[in-house]
């Protein structure tokens, strides 16, 4: 498992990507509309830095439901995507989850 914690690392809204619409604003993920600042008003590394969504999304052990429990939680995540879709929270499982390691030793 630690090998593939150095290669994989899931889900790379606010920690390998954002999206940057045309008007500036920032967001994690381009299906996580929310906005976590705009580039014409405070710099793209600000941002990056100190958006609490991005923290939030950085840091799994924030997950919530089945992919907090989850033992690949560091190399999956779930999509935060389908989970904001789903249920308007970001944080929550994934509701397409096929991983099947729910509460086992992480």
């Amino acid at each position: 498992m630690k090998l593939a914690q150095t290669v994989f690392k899931g889900c790379a809204a606010g920690s390998a990507l954002c999206y940057i619409k045309p008007d500036g604003e920032v967001w994690a993920c381009p299906f996580i509309p929310l906005s976590t600042g705009n580039v014409r008003h405070t710099p793209l590394s600000e941002i990056w830095h100190k958006s609490e969504l991005f923290h939030s999304l950085r840091t799994r052990s924030n997950l919530k439901g089945k992919c907090g429990e989850c033992c690949y939680n560091n190399i999956c995540g779930g999509c935060r995507g389908r989970a904001y879709a789903h249920s308007g929270d970001f944080l929550t499982e994934d509701p397409l989850c096929f991983l099947d390691c729910w509460g086992e030793e992480k």
